[in-house]
């Protein structure tokens, strides 16, 4: 075998690749692997190319092949957590987010999707394990603190989810969808005042909104304020006729 051969094929692949000539990227990996089936280079190329174009079992395969070969690589776990997530297998993604995790401790990544992955397992607790730690290596991520608030909601912890949507809004203030979630979790307070401004907050971004449109009027007939909820209701956009 001739090893710089398949340097060669596997450096033309991922020329190929950055110009979005994914076809011709295959061929060059796959005759990288024909040179040198233990290499897991093109292997591990040749999984990300096929995710690019869809190709997920395919994919998963190509990455599965490549941590065979070399299995202390960081991408090569966090890239099969990905697929694994996009196929529904979410009890195995978890276990390629650990094993990237072990080999890169600090990876924000790796932890966020983590955290996500406990998240659609319903594993809360520990979820919110998860975006801590990607909070102490990012404070500013928005999307930790939206997912913890989110976590923090689903365990009834609504003063814990209102704190971190409020952190995330003071950094991005147009993120329609956190206004929301921290306007139920004001109403699931009993603070319904409050609860309306967040809704109205998400409403002045996508006026269209209309679990906002729904849930403000919910608070509104709550507090008693019939005429504002009625006229809110009579003002609703209309909704797209669906037919039969």
């Amino acid at each position: 075998m001739n090893s710089k051969n398949t340097i060669n094929w596997n450096e033309r692949g991922r020329l190929f690749s950055e110009k979005g000539l994914y076809e011709q990227a295959l061929e060059a990996f796959n005759n990288a692997i024909e040179k040198n089936p233990q290499d897991y280079k093109p292997w591990y190329n040749s999984g990300i190319v096929l995710s690019t174009l869809g190709s997920t079992k395919k994919a998963l395969n190509a990455f599965e092949r490549s941590l065979e070969l070399e299995p202390d690589q960081y991408d090569g776990w966090y890239n099969r957590g990905v697929i694994l997530n996009k196929l529904g297998k979410n009890s195995e993604a978890l276990i390629s987010y650990d094993k990237a995790i072990g080999i890169r401790p600090d990876s924000e990544d790796a932890l966020y999707n983590r955290g996500n992955t406990l998240a659609k397992l319903d594993r809360f607790v520990e979820a919110l394990e998860s975006y801590s730690l990607v909070l102490k290596i990012n404070p500013n991520s928005v999307e930790a603190l939206q997912n913890q608030g989110n976590s923090f909601a689903k365990l009834g912890e609504h003063e814990k989810a209102i704190n971190s949507y409020s952190r995330a809004l003071e950094i991005s203030p147009l993120a329609h969808e956190m206004w929301y979630n921290r306007g139920l979790s004001l109403a699931n307070l009993e603070n319904h005042e409050a609860a309306i401004k967040s809704y109205e907050k998400a409403l002045e971004i996508k006026p269209d909104y209309p679990n906002a449109i729904h849930y403000r009027e919910v608070s509104l007939f709550t507090l008693s304020k019939f005429e504002e909820a009625f006229k809110s209701m009579k003002n609703r956009p209309k909704e797209p006729d669906r037919g039969q």
